[in-house]
């Protein structure tokens, strides 16, 4: 089914990055776009498994380093069907409930695992308060980590 609404074609073209905000900002604006992904044949899970773990690997790795030392303290929940993280800034009052629940993207492709805790580390240091995020399974099996239970 297509749209049937009318569209705009703009075509390729370069544009300047604002002055009008901070440098870090302009940093961000002027990275390279990122490459685009090859994926493997939806048929082939074995591949997926592969491309998953390598994937989970190199960002769990980088985010690990990143909040190695966060001052959190971090515990695993296991559900049945699926695991949390629960994420407590260290110094929060014990009867503070406030509870962020952290739902993360990745498509069941990614963001589980080392790389699932440490985001949910981020975001428990960005709003100050309790975070619970899932490790959600992946789509490609339990023999990558994160997957089903």
């Amino acid at each position: 089914m297509s749209d049937p609404r009318p569209s705009l074609h703009l075509p390729a073209r370069d544009i300047p990055i604002p002055t009008s905000v901070s440098a870090e900002a302009q940093a961000v604006l002027a990275m390279p776009p990122m490459e685009k992904l090859e994926y493997p044949p939806l048929d082939d899970v074995d591949a997926w498994r592969a491309m998953i773990a390598s994937y989970e690997e190199t960002v769990g790795a980088i985010l690990g380093d990143r909040v190695s030392n966060a001052p959190v303290k971090t515990q695993d929940r296991d559900f049945g069907d699926f695991a949390a993280y629960e994420i407590t800034p260290l110094g929060l009052a014990d009867d503070d409930r406030r509870v962020y629940l952290d739902i993360h993207g990745g498509g069941f492709i990614n963001g589980g695992g080392e790389s699932c805790r440490a985001m949910g580390i981020g975001t428990a240091l960005r709003v100050g308060a309790r975070v619970w995020t899932p490790d959600y399974p992946h789509a490609a099996g339990s023999s990558v980590p994160g997957g089903p239970r």
